[in-house]
């Protein structure tokens, strides 16, 4: 490990979670469990 370089994302590429995003996370996961049972 190099700790002379900290990761810091570009203000761009960052993005803040928020309860939509998660919602979506779960929806989406659903989706995925319920494709894979049926």
């Amino acid at each position: 490990m190099n700790e002379d370089i900290d990761f810091v994302p570009d203000d761009s590429a960052s993005h803040v979670w928020t309860e939509r995003d998660s919602e979506l996370v779960e929806k989406y996961a659903a989706q995925l469990m319920s494709m894979s049972i049926g």
